[in-house]
C-alpha cells in the first residue's frame, strides 16, 4: 500500500467547457492535452475530495522529498528511468472520502488505509510518442511490472480483456474488508494507471475506460 500511494495521478479536463462555451480552437486544445487535461475529472470521482497531495510529478517530488526522503529517492528513480524512456510530464492525483483516508495516502505517511475506505488515485504520464509510451509500459512504470501485476489476483486480465487496449493490465480482489482495483495501460502517447479502494470492479473499470476515452 506504502508503495502505492505515491504512484497515483489525476485531475479535471476543461476541454469540454471551452468548446461548450465557443472558446478557443477544439482542434488546438486537443493537440494541446496535458496529463492533467486527460485525467480523471472531480466529477467522475464518485462524490470523493480531492486530496493536497495531490499534483504534478514535480510537484510530488518537491514534497517528497523533505516529507518522505525515502519514497523520494525511489520515486524519482523510477521518474527518471521514464524520462529516459521518453516520457515529458505526469500528474498524480489522489481522490478519498474524508481527510484520515487522504492523511493516509499522503506523502509523508506510513499508514495504511481502513478497511471499506473510499479512494481513487489516478496517474497520467505523458511520452513523446506512441513508440516510447509502448517502450515505457512494457518495462513497467512505478513498481507495476505488466508481466506479474495480475499474479495472485482475483480477477486478473491482460490486453483485450480489461476493456483498454493490447498494452494493458487490470486486476480485482476483495479480502479484509478491502475491495482493490487497479489498471495499468497504454494508449498512444500516454501510460495511465488506475487504483480504487472500496468500489465494486464494475464502477473501478468504467473509470479506467472515461480516463481512455480522453487520450
Amino acid at each position: 500500500m506504502r508503495a502505492l500511494k505515491n504512484t497515483l495521478l489525476a485531475t479535471a479536463l476543461v476541454l469540454l467547457g471551452t468548446v461548450a462555451c465557443g472558446g478557443g480552437n477544439p482542434i488546438t486544445a486537443v493537440l494541446n492535452k496535458k496529463p492533467a487535461d486527460v485525467a480523471l475529472q472531480q466529477s467522475e470521482a464518485k462524490g470523493l475530495t480531492k486530496c493536497a497531495s495531490s499534483g504534478t510529478i514535480d510537484q510530488t517530488l518537491a514534497s517528497l522529498k523533505t516529507s518522505d526522503p525515502a519514497s523520494y529517492t525511489t520515486t524519482s528513480q523510477e521518474w527518471t528511468k521514464l524520462k529516459a524512456a521518453g516520457a515529458t510530464g505526469a500528474y498524480f492525483a489522489i481522490y478519498a472520502s474524508d481527510t484520515a483516508t487522504c492523511s493516509a495516502f499522503s506523502a509523508n505517511s506510513g499508514s495504511t488505509p481502513k478497511p471499506n475506505a473510499k479512494v481513487i488515485g489516478s496517474l497520467v504520464v505523458e511520452f513523446q510518442n506512441a513508440t516510447d509510451a509502448q517502450k515505457g509500459y512494457t518495462g513497467g512504470a512505478f513498481g507495476i511490472d505488466p508481466k506479474q501485476a495480475t499474479s495472485g489476483g482475483q480477477g486478473g486480465k491482460v490486453g483485450a480483456a480489461t476493456g483498454l487496449g493490447a498494452n494493458s493490465v487490470s486486476a480485482f480482489f476483495s479480502a479484509a474488508g478491502y475491495s482493490i482495483y487497479f489498471a495499468l495501460w497504454q494508449h498512444d502517447k500516454w501510460l495511465a494507471y488506475i487504483f480504487t479502494e472500496g468500489f465494486p470492479e464494475a464502477d473501478s473499470a468504467a473509470l479506467a475506460k472515461q480516463v481512455d476515452s480522453r487520450f
